[in-house]
Formats: C-alpha cells, sequence, structure tokens
C-alpha cells in the first residue's frame, strides 16, 4: 500500500563528537549565513567548549553560508 500525505520539510542543524551529541537546533524558514552565524556563536561553541574542553576543530563544506565573510 502506498500512504499519501501533504510531504513537506524539516531543516535542523545539529552537531556531534566521538563525545557525544550537541543540541539540534530547528530552523524556521531558510538558513542564511546570518542564521548560521548565530547558531554557531550561541549553540554549537558553547557546547563544543564546554564538552570538549581539550579542543576542538570545526568541519564543514563549502556552502556559501559557511563561507560568507560576515
Amino acid at each position: 500500500p502506498t500512504v499519501k500525505h501533504g510531504g513537506g520539510s524539516v531543516l535542523v542543524y545539529g552537531a556531534f563528537s566521538r563525545n557525544g551529541m550537541g543540541p539540534l537546533v530547528e530552523i524556521d524558514g531558510i538558513m542564511d549565513a546570518q542564521l548560521y552565524k548565530d547558531i554557531l556563536v550561541n549553540v554549537a561553541v558553547p557546547w563544543a567548549n564546554g564538552n570538549m574542553p581539550q579542543g576542538w576543530i570545526l568541519q564543514q563544506d563549502n556552502d556559501p553560508k559557511h563561507t560568507s565573510r560576515l
């Protein structure tokens, strides 16, 4: 049988390390460079500093919002 539904999408930001999972942030609408920066500053970096005091490296691809110079 086929299940039909209205479709849709969900966008979340998340991080993980060998020390565990970071928080998931639900994104309403489209993520742009400013929103990405806000998530890094307010969520990802504090989580990384608190859970990996020995140091950490952020890895990301070359998506334009990742390489924007804000």
